[in-house]
């Protein structure tokens, strides 16, 4: 949940005229950023994998996008019957990819 006391404040000092000429407004806006959104909170997600079957053998892999482009689904379609393990109308089904698990040595 936002600080709305930090998120009033971050707008004055955005909106003061010598914002950018001190380094102690801009410090201080920083910090509020970092307070409010968080470092990780920017990074994007990965696109996660998706892989198309058909009786067992793979027939496509990539994202959502990649597989929207060969095929006649949206990539919100796909990635619903994606998350379902779901089945088309052609028999495909359509699954994510698991993260590879660490392997061990085998002893």
């Amino acid at each position: 949940m936002l600080d709305v006391r930090a998120l009033h404040e971050l707008e004055q000092l955005i909106s003061r005229p010598d914002y950018t000429a001190n380094s102690a407004v801009q410090k201080r806006v920083a910090n509020l950023q970092k307070k409010l959104w968080g470092k990780d909170s920017l990074k994007r997600k990965k696109p996660q994998k998706i892989r198309v079957t058909l009786n067992g053998k793979l027939v496509l892999e990539g994202t959502a996008e990649e597989i929207a482009a060969r095929s006649v689904y949206s990539k919100n379609r796909i990635w619903t019957m994606a998350k379902n393990n779901a089945f088309d109308r052609y028999g495909k089904q359509y699954e994510y990819l698991k993260e590879k698990e660490d392997e061990g040595c085998g002893t």
